[in-house]
């Protein structure tokens, strides 16, 4: 059983930009340690929101499934992000945010880091969006239905707030 040197830290500065948390990233997943950061965007709304502190488990023998939120590499920008598996096939794995029109694009395991087991907002536990409505979820995604619910959701929170 490896041993990991505890001066790594498990916990990320949300101050960290993309590039500094990416081989951080990597580094602590690859040792088999879980990552807690601070979200930042809004690609995920509304089951993640900017500043939501979300904790990343490496995917050890399971492979990610329907719905679930994983961190990886994004193809064209080469950042980690953190989006929805919409669909999967054999190794590859389809994924895209919540909020956003396009689809991220077919992804290899490999380049899938790990996978969301727990969202904090305001020190408290986020528990919509990760359970077994991630597969509807996922489905709503495919079709494209996901974004108009999105926008419906912020136009009501607009109007709590004002």
């Amino acid at each position: 059983m490896a041993r990991y040197s505890s001066s790594l830290p498990t916990t990320v500065d949300s101050s960290a930009t993309t590039g500094v948390l990416l081989p951080i990233a990597q580094e602590i997943l690859a040792r088999g340690a879980k990552l807690r950061f601070c979200a930042r965007g809004d690609s995920m709304l509304p089951f993640i929101q900017d500043r939501d502190v979300l904790t990343i488990t490496p995917l050890f023998s399971s492979l990610p499934r329907l719905g679930e939120v994983v961190a990886f590499i994004h193809p064209g920008s080469h950042n980690f992000t953190v989006h929805r598996v919409i669909r999967k096939r054999r190794n590859q794995y389809l994924l895209k945010g919540d909020s956003v029109k396009t689809v991220d694009g077919w992804l290899h395991l490999c380049d899938i880091l790990g996978r969301v087991i727990s969202v904090e907002r305001s020190g408290q536990a986020v528990l919509f969006g990760l359970g077994s409505e991630r597969i509807a979820i996922a489905l709503l995604q495919r079709h494209r239905y996901m974004c108009n619910l999105v926008q419906l959701y912020d136009r009501f929170a607009r109007r709590k707030k004002g």
